[in-house]
């Protein structure tokens, strides 16, 4: 809450008849007389006295003035504007005071008398949490009006652009301190068991970037590298519990052929064999056992789509060719090394990670007499799993990721349950009182909107990227995303339905409470590409979120690295011959600006 603008004058006067010793003259008399300098330098006095007193009652008078004299004084010059402490630095000297958050950080951004678009992001960012409330647009007003002069063009526009939509709409657009880049996702399967692999495409290839760091390493070192060889070993080795790789042989594993497909000696015979039958996929198309041999599962999407995805938000993109002892890397295997390199700074602080991976697991059923079953409910959609009555499962073998149905819902919905067993195949149907409870994985609700929104704009404010994981299925698709455009409206948009009792949210349908629709258009894949989601945000009379949910295709999750600071001295695990001095040497050249210094 801030004190409304009409009592701001007779405010002032009273603070300047108590304190005397202050403001010797009226206020009103002062504002006629002093200019912007004098101004100034009164605010600077102020200031001083306030990070003298020991009195936190006097220093809140003081600061209380001080905003309301921001307020009130449209000072033509602030080129040297006074440094003002954000809410949350005077609240911890003397508790509450009648300032929000978001006046508080302007004030603080404009000490350096300069408010660019950065800085309004910034700002943006904090009141975009949960959506823009007509409170919070009236900081954002009050902002504008105190430190226009300060402002740069540019930020003068989003202000006004964001401030001109009234209370029912929106628009603003935040990005990424520094542009992201990406490139193949450097697929780990070839096309069978004799493909070496092409350089600019599979980092297991035979003349990629791990055989030449390994040339590179034996001509400065005399010692043997290693990176080719952990590159190119078998990634499924585990299945016969030997150390894993990175190269699968065929983009289809094929159980009738299961040692050409996988690359894996698994009769260890020494030798790849054609037509070796091997159990190691389940009837649901995943690892495991189902006592056949006729399964097969593709795995053409296996790569390092991860470490490009992070790499692209923490280093500079390379772009030039860089020769190393006679040895030449392109750009793009350079960001293949990179991508592996990102590793080492995950591993060390880890990372920001918000949703649940979604894995295809199997349903489950639980009948009234307590038999637990494994398979599919064939009438899901006819079940409206997520409508009312559902709820999130606390069940720690579903990770969160479920959602479940009771008896109750179930009886209420009156339709019969027909569920497929895992174990035998068989369809059962199953009457509403015969079940306790149905519980299946949530792709549609994977993370929960709201809280895709608040971190998108929190990171993106912050001056820094993520990673979105952008295929709600079982496949992994990380992409880095730079930039958001993005619309909130309280009025329904053409792609909402006209009940809203149609909605779908984390927690099912939507209650009573105020909705906002939200669009925003994200630019990813080096900020090349772009993708519009939309998704709604349920508040009650109190201002509280209650729901959310998506209206268009959603992300599985989301993360970043803690940190983006390179160590270049750490170690990759198991990948020991990645030197760090190598690959930054390979790293500041190919992204020097002089291009005649990569030799």
């Amino acid at each position: 809450m801030k004190l409304p603008k009409s009592l701001i004058q007779p405010f002032l006067l009273t603070l300047a008849l108590s304190f005397g010793c202050l403001f010797p003259n009226s206020v009103q008399a002062q504002q006629e007389e002093d200019n912007a300098e004098e101004l100034r330098n009164r605010r600077r006095e102020l200031l001083k006295k306030f990070e003298r007193s020991d009195s936190n009652s006097f220093r809140e008078q003081i600061y209380k003035y001080l905003i309301r004299m921001r307020l009130n004084d449209k000072i033509r010059d602030r080129a040297n504007s006074d440094y003002l402490p954000s809410a949350s630095e005077v609240d911890g000297w003397f508790g509450w005071v009648p300032v929000s958050s978001a006046l508080g950080l302007g004030g603080a951004l404009a000490n350096d008398g300069d408010l660019n678009e950065r800085d309004i992001q910034k700002v943006i960012g904090l009141v975009a949490k949960d959506g823009i409330t007509p409170e919070e647009k009236e900081d954002l007003l009050d902002i504008y009006d105190m430190y226009g002069d300060t402002m740069t063009t540019e930020s003068l526009e989003v202000m006004e652009e964001l401030i001109e939509g009234g209370d029912d709409e929106s628009k603003y657009k935040l990005t990424s301190k520094n542009p992201t880049w990406t490139s193949t996702y450097f697929p780990m399967a070839g096309s069978g068991i004799d493909d070496e692999g092409d350089s600019q495409d599979n980092l297991w290839a035979k003349d990629g970037a791990m055989h030449k760091l390994d040339s590179v390493i034996e001509e400065r070192t005399g010692t043997r590298g290693t990176a080719y060889e952990t590159e190119s070993r078998p990634a499924l080795n585990w299945l016969i519990g030997e150390k894993k790789g990175y190269w699968v042989a065929n983009s289809r594993l094929s159980e009738k052929d299961a040692e050409r497909t996988t690359g894996v000696d698994l009769n260890r015979n020494g030798k790849i064999d054609p037509d070796v039958e091997w159990d190691f996929i389940d009837s649901r198309g995943n690892f495991g056992e189902d006592g056949k041999k006729d399964g097969t599962m593709g795995v053409g999407w296996w790569g390092r789509c991860n470490n490009v995805g992070i790499a692209g938000t923490l280093f500079k993109e390379p772009k030039k060719d860089v020769t190393l002892n006679g040895v030449t890397f392109t750009a793009t295997e350079i960001k293949g090394l990179l991508s592996v390199y990102s590793d080492t700074i995950l591993n060390s602080k880890g990372s920001e990670f918000e949703g649940s991976r979604y894995d295809d697991r199997p349903d489950e059923l639980v009948t009234r007499d307590g038999k637990r079953l494994s398979g599919v409910i064939e009438n899901a959609r006819e079940l409206d799993l997520d409508g009312e009555g559902m709820k999130r499962s606390t069940n720690y073998r579903h990770g969160g990721d479920y959602i479940i149905l009771d008896g109750d819902a179930l009886e209420d919905r009156g339709k019969d349950i027909r569920f497929r067993d895992l174990a035998t195949g068989e369809v059962t149907t199953y009457k509403p009182e015969e079940v306790r409870s149905v519980a299946k994985e949530d792709s549609k609700q994977d993370i929960e909107a709201r809280v895709f929104h608040n971190n998108m704009t929190e990171w993106l404010a912050d001056g820094r990227s993520g990673v979105l994981e952008m295929d709600p299925g079982s496949h992994v698709w990380n992409y880095n995303f730079e930039s958001a455009d993005i619309h909130e409206t309280k009025t329904r948009p053409h792609w909402a339905p006209e009940d809203r009792k149609d909605l779908r949210g984390y927690d099912g349908p939507p209650g009573d409470g105020e909705i906002t629709y939200v669009e925003a258009r994200m630019r990813y894949d080096g900020g090349g590409s772009s993708q519009t989601y939309r998704y709604w945000i349920e508040k009650n009379r109190s201002g509280t979120v209650v729901n959310s949910g998506w209206s268009s295709k959603n992300p599985d999750f989301m993360w970043r690295a803690k940190e983006s600071e390179v160590d270049w001295s750490r170690k990759v695990p198991g990948h020991p011959s990645l030197d760090g001095n190598i690959l930054r040497e390979l790293y500041e050249k190919s992204t020097a600006e002089d291009s005649s210094d990569n030799q």
